[in-house]
């Protein structure tokens, strides 16, 4: 038999341990409780739900005729019993502080576990958004903008800036990313890695998409002129990834814009290229 705290007698808020009751669920012992409530209430509740850090000290029932009107719990005023039908239990019409209407259980409200209409955790992830935001805000103003930004050698010294109405204003840049796609997942991505940071060449994408697009816009020289690895691909008709391929496995210039067709390299009676390009597909 498992061992337990014999609770026999003990009294846990308004409940009165009046003896143990023995469960065999599945074959294994439980320990649980017939309780008497002051309302008068029996009920049984298992031994670590009265001992527990957030214990039950009540039947439950006798709560309901306690009256929480008047009453204010964290930033919600209670006005009055919920007498709609919408909801089922013990409800209480409730005003936040922030001007919300709603309806919340009476047992959340007398427990801690509800504090407002669902501002508190609204606010919350809007403070952690916009602190995300200005990490991104101040790193692109920094990079553009500050000679001894660790960036600044990819970014301003290049010749990127940060558009007049971004620069200097975090709130402009707020307004803007939240309407045009941000999400906690996304990056800024620009659009023409040469132009500036503006509403017309930025963009949010995923970490997948940057990362797709960083690895095919490479530079890369061939016969003495440099281009993207996109650029080079469209103008020779091949895919990116099969270009990026060829530079990773160290092909020749002369070679790096062959046909598909030309030089393939046979494994197990696969093409090399053509199964590189699958197992690309499949990760991105």
């Amino acid at each position: 038999m498992d061992r337990f705290t014999d609770l026999t007698g003990r009294r846990f808020g308004k409940l009165t341990v009046l003896n143990r009751v023995a469960q065999e669920p599945n074959g294994r012992i439980k320990n649980v409780w017939n309780c008497l409530c002051e309302c008068g209430q029996e009920k049984i509740i298992a031994g670590s739900s009265l001992t527990k850090k957030k214990p039950t000290h009540t039947c439950g029932k006798c709560l309901q005729s306690k009256d929480l009107a008047g009453m204010k719990f964290g930033k919600l005023q209670v006005l009055n019993r919920y007498i709609g039908t919408e909801k089922k239990g013990w409800y209480w019409d409730c005003l936040c502080d922030c001007g919300t209407l709603s309806a919340k259980d009476g047992y959340r409200l007398l427990s801690g576990k509800t504090k407002s209409c669902g501002c508190i955790s609204r606010d919350r992830k809007i403070k952690k958004q916009q602190k995300r935001l200005y990490h991104i805000w101040l790193t692109m103003e920094e990079s553009c903008h500050t000679l001894n930004s660790i960036d600044y050698i990819n970014y301003g010294a290049r010749g990127l800036r940060v558009c007049n109405d971004w620069s200097n204003n975090f709130l402009s840049f707020y307004q803007w990313a939240t309407a045009n796609g941000y999400t906690e997942k996304s990056t800024l991505d620009l659009m023409n890695l040469d132009g500036c940071y503006e509403p017309s060449n930025c963009r949010w994408v995923t970490n997948k998409q940057q990362g797709i697009a960083t690895r095919n816009n490479c530079h890369i020289t061939i016969n003495g002129q440099t281009k993207t690895i996109t650029e080079w691909a469209e103008l020779a008709g091949i895919n990116p990834r099969l270009l990026r391929y060829r530079v990773v496995k160290g092909w020749k210039d002369e070679n790096l814009l062959d046909p598909v067709t030309v030089q393939k390299v046979i494994k197990n009676g696969i093409c090399e290229e053509e199964l590189f390009i699958k197992k690309q597909l499949e990760i991105e």
